[in-house]
């Protein structure tokens, strides 16, 4: 009898097994919804946090909104943004060793800085861009490093050599490798929404520049590169300008008087006194004009 009883238990219990492996996954999901549910929102809430930190620029487009004007202008600050994108005063400069709009724009760019910042003083280079360039042995200055005074900072990096055909570490770039290359190396020390802006304006947006309404910096297209940017952030929004701020014939492209600038140690009497007008400096005004833009923009914190 109780040999009978087993057997029975176990016809039961195999036919139980039968009916739970038919179960169908809404019978699953059904028994067991209070799992799937969290194991669910574990899922969605990685990829949220994933997302956000990806594209951090975009994240909150109630407080990090950007416009980008189309064509994007040349030489001009535009502002992109009501919002500042830090909680201090920044200046991002990204440009290339021999560039002579970067060389041109840098006086005026030091002498706004130095204003905020007086240590820059002690951290440029005199120098000349490149010597086979359209705009030959352009006077200017290289940063050397980021500064701050704890309110205002200025972050700089040059994303190619002296002739734009290799990087600043020395790894050769070919000509139609210069815009990807120089992305990659602006995205590997920037913060993202500075290389998510150059990438957007530069290689995705019309040119004003451009007839045919192509980016000023297209990606894969051999003789392009990234073009020198300054990005200030700021309480008064966030700008962006890139090329040059006036015409680089209004700056000597003389190298040897140029040299005169770059030899000689009283250099600041020759470019940097806002008082100052050499003959073959041709035009100083637009240099403290220059200044006086970026300083009207910065804004005050201290």
């Amino acid at each position: 009898m109780s040999n009978r009883k087993y057997s029975k238990t176990k016809k039961a219990q195999a036919a139980e097994r039968e009916v739970e492996s038919k179960k169908t996954i809404p019978d699953l999901f059904k028994e067991n919804r209070k799992l799937f549910t969290v194991i669910a929102a574990v899922i969605i809430a990685v990829i949220l946090v994933s997302v956000s930190l990806e594209f951090n620029i975009f994240k909150d487009n109630a407080t990090n909104s950007v416009s980008i004007p189309n064509p994007f202008p040349w030489g001009s600050f535009v502002k992109i943004s009501d919002n500042n994108f830090g909680n201090q005063i920044h200046f991002y400069w990204i440009s290339w060793y021999g560039c002579p709009i970067g060389a041109a724009n840098s006086w005026g760019l030091y002498l706004a800085v130095q204003e905020h910042i007086p240590s820059i003083s002690s951290d440029i280079t005199l120098h000349t861009s490149d010597p086979y360039d359209a705009a030959p042995g352009e006077p200017g200055l290289l940063f050397n490093g980021d500064v701050s005074n704890g309110n205002y900072y200025f972050s700089t990096y040059y994303m190619y050599n002296q002739y734009h055909n290799a990087t600043t570490a020395g790894t050769p770039i070919s000509g139609n490798q210069l815009v990807s290359v120089g992305l990659q190396e602006v995205n590997s020390t920037e913060p993202l929404f500075i290389s998510s802006m150059i990438y957007t304006i530069q290689t995705q947006t019309p040119s004003q520049t451009s007839s045919t309404g192509a980016p000023i910096a297209p990606i894969g297209a051999s003789g392009y590169h990234l073009v020198t940017t300054l990005i200030i952030t700021g309480p008064n929004g966030a700008y962006y300008m890139q090329g040059p701020a006036f015409n680089l014939a209004d700056l000597t492209t003389d190298p040897s008087v140029a040299s005169q600038y770059l030899n000689n140690p009283a250099y600041e009497n020759y470019v940097l006194s806002p008082n100052y007008v050499d003959s073959n400096m041709k035009n100083i005004g637009v240099i403290t004009d220059y200044m006086g833009e970026i300083n009207t923009i910065v804004g005050d914190v201290s």
